[in-house]
């Protein structure tokens, strides 16, 4: 379950970093979105690695609500496109972090443990870069309301 929910989210990060390089109104935004689609791309690449040890069967494309987030996100314009992408990046980071965390602690299969462990260093690192802009856009993300998927 684990590895399946990780591709899912890698490849929905991707999605939405394309987004954010296309229609982001701040240069900061455009360039988290292509480290997004660079970061989670090759994160992609390894999941699939460890599941084709275990002939594990991935997704491969996203889920019915995860489509919804992204035609939501892509029908934002100007602010309320940056503000609305910002605060799923910080969202969606403050989760992973935790489902990572999670299976590197208590993870039965011992390379799925290492590549969660591995990628906690780079999954911090982007909500390091998500919290940046906050504070450059002055939002409380603790404070505002999850925009609506």
């Amino acid at each position: 379950d684990f590895l399946v929910d990780a591709a899912s989210g890698a490849m929905m990060e991707v999605q939405l970093g394309k987004l954010a390089e296309r229609h982001a109104t701040r240069r900061r935004i455009k360039d988290f979105g292509d480290m997004m689609v660079k970061d989670h791309g090759l994160g992609i690449e390894e999941i699939r690695r460890l599941a084709g040890r275990t002939h594990l069967a991935l997704p491969d494309s996203l889920s019915p609500s995860q489509q919804k987030e992204i035609e939501d996100l892509k029908d934002k314009k100007g602010e309320k496109f940056d503000r609305a992408y910002v605060h799923m990046m910080v969202d969606d980071h403050r989760s992973d972090i935790r489902d990572f965390e999670n299976q590197s602690a208590k993870g039965t299969d011992s390379l799925i443990r290492v590549f969660a462990s591995s990628s906690l260093q780079m999954l911090k690192r982007h909500l390091d870069s998500a919290n940046s802009l906050v504070a450059m856009m002055g939002m409380n993300v603790n404070a505002e309301p999850m925009p609506v998927h």
